[in-house]
């Protein structure tokens, strides 16, 4: 299985690791066709996972133990990528 990181998946699954979990509406930057497919993907690849409904009616997306190792090694990524990570 292949999963391939770009900032919007990196901005995705940073969002569900900071608020522990989400609903579409914590994606207003995202219209709802991209929201459900970043989210299919995921789940397809065992990132993400829904842990109920809230009273809305709206799935409560979370990270699965998989997925905060992928957000964990993310963010060391992304940290490089920016200049951030110090040389050794």
């Amino acid at each position: 299985m292949d999963v391939i990181l770009s900032r919007k998946i990196y901005d995705f699954v940073n969002t569900i690791y900071i608020n522990k979990k989400v609903t579409g509406r914590d994606f207003k930057g995202m219209n709802r066709s991209q929201f459900w497919l970043m989210s299919r993907y995921l789940r397809d690849n065992g990132i993400i996972t829904v842990n109920g409904i809230n009273d809305r009616n709206e799935r409560l997306w979370i990270l699965t133990s998989k997925g905060k190792k992928f957000t964990e090694a993310a963010k060391q990524v992304m940290a490089i990528l920016n200049g951030e990570e110090e040389d050794n």
